[in-house]
C-alpha cells in the first residue's frame, strides 16, 4: 500500500516527527510518500494523486489564513482522510479549507472538542487523542529532586488570535516602532517574567527546546538568554530528571504526560487549554498573558504533585486505548481502499 502524508514533517519539530514515527508503525509495510508542509504537498500533487490513500495531519493544520490551500484538497484525487488536526481559527480567511475538507474527506480525525465545534459539528469529525498516544513515551519513576523541565518558543507579546486582524496590525506596527514592545499598554506575555518565577519557585530548571530546525525561530535560540546549556536538539532524556514541566508547545506537555510528570501548560493557543480539559484537569493549564496565575498554579502543582501524576498515568492509558480503537477503524478504512484500488477493472 501508498500511503501519502501531509502535514509539515522533516522540520526537527519533535511534536510532528513524533506524529510521523506512530503513523509509521501503524501503517507499519506501507510505502510513504511523506510531504513537508501544504506548499510541498500541492508542488506533489500528482504524487499523491498515485497513492492508494492520503492522510492529512496531524497536528494545528487549519490556521488562519490557509484558504489559499484549498486548491490541494480540490485537486487531491486520492481518497483521504484527516488524522489528529487541529484548527486554531474558523474565518472568512480560511472557511474555503475547511468546507472542501468537509465536502471531500472519508473522516475527520481532531484532537480537540473546540476543533470538533469550529468544524461545525459535522457528522464525519471524531475527537481523539493526539496520534503520538499510539505509541506514548516510556513512564518514568518520579524523581525526588525539585527540577522542573521548561520549553519557550517565540511567540508575540500581545494577545490576539494568532493570524486574525489584530494580530497581523501589530506585527506591521511592532515592525515600524520597535519600542512599542516596552511601552505596550495593555496585557502581555514575558518571558523573562515566567522564568524568574520558575526559577524561584524551583531549585533547578531544564530548558527542553522541541523545535531545533537550522534557520529557523528555534526553542533553542529563544531559550538560550535564559540558560547557560541549551541543546540544539531534542531528546525526551531531557525530561529524565525533572520532576515537574512548564510548557507552551502542546507536544512538550503531551510527553510530560505520557512520562508521568506533572505539568503547567502555559497556554499561548487553545490548543492547550483544550488539552488539559481533555485531561480534565483544566487547573493545569496557565494563562501565558496572566504571568499572577504562574505561582499559584505551582503551588499547586506541588501540593498535589501525587494525585496529578495519578489523574495523568490514567489519561495516558485511556488515550492509549481510545487511539488505538480509532486508528484500528481508519486502518481497515484505508486497507479496503487499497485492496479496491488494486482489483483490476
Amino acid at each position: 500500500m501508498r500511503l501519502g502524508l501531509i502535514g509539515w514533517y522533516g522540520h526537527e519539530n519533535a511534536g510532528d516527527e513524533r506524529m510521523l514515527f506512530c503513523l509509521r508503525q501503524f501503517f507499519g509495510g506501507s510505502d510513504f510518500l511523506v510531504t513537508a508542509g501544504l506548499d510541498d504537498a500541492l508542488a506533489r500533487i500528482e504524487d499523491l494523486n498515485r497513492c492508494d490513500y492520503v492522510l492529512f495531519g496531524g497536528g494545528g493544520l487549519i490556521l488562519r489564513g490557509f484558504g489559499i490551500y484549498a486548491p490541494l484538497i480540490e485537486r487531491l484525487k486520492a481518497r483521504f482522510g484527516c488524522v489528529g488536526i487541529s484548527v486554531e481559527a474558523c474565518h472568512s480567511d480560511n472557511l474555503r479549507l475547511i468546507e472542501v475538507i468537509k465536502d471531500r474527506a472519508e473522516f475527520i480525525l481532531v484532537r480537540d472538542e473546540a476543533s470538533r465545534k469550529l468544524f461545525g459539528c459535522h457528522f464525519k469529525v471524531i475527537v481523539g487523542p493526539d496520534v503520538s498516544f499510539l505509541y506514548p513515551f516510556e513512564i518514568i519513576d518520579p524523581v525526588s529532586s525539585d527540577t522542573c523541565g521548561v520549553n519557550l518558543r517565540p511567540w508575540p507579546y500581545w494577545r490576539g488570535e494568532h493570524g486574525g486582524r489584530y494580530d497581523r496590525w501589530m506585527q506591521r506596527l511592532n515592525h515600524r516602532f520597535p519600542i512599542l514592545e516596552r511601552i505596550y499598554p495593555l496585557q502581555k506575555w514575558k518571558p523573562e517574567g515566567i522564568v524568574k518565577i520558575l526559577q524561584d519557585n524551583f531549585s533547578r530548571l531544564v530548558p527542553v527546546p522541541l523545535y531545533t530546525e537550522a534557520g529557523g525561530e528555534t526553542d533553542s535560540e529563544f531559550l538560550r538568554p535564559f540558560f547557560d546549556e541549551v541543546d540544539d536538539v531534542f531528546s525526551p532524556d531531557s525530561y529524565l530528571p525533572c520532576r515537574y514541566f512548564a510548557g507552551m508547545r502542546l507536544h512538550s506537555l503531551i510527553f510530560a504526560c505520557q512520562m508521568g510528570i506533572p505539568f503547567l501548560s502555559l497556554s499561548y493557543q487553545p490548543k492547550n487549554a483544550e488539552f488539559c480539559k481533555a485531561a480534565g484537569m483544566e487547573q493545569l493549564s496557565i494563562d501565558l498573558f496572566n504571568l499572577a496565575e504562574l505561582a499559584p498554579g505551582i503551588g499547586y502543582l506541588k501540593k498535589e504533585y501525587s494525585g496529578i501524576r495519578e489523574n495523568l498515568l490514567d489519561f495516558r492509558e485511556k488515550s492509549r486505548q481510545e487511539i488505538h480503537a480509532i486508528m484500528r477503524a481508519i486502518f481497515n478504512n484505508v486497507a479496503t481502499a487499497a485492496v479496491r484500488c488494486c482489483v483490476p477493472c
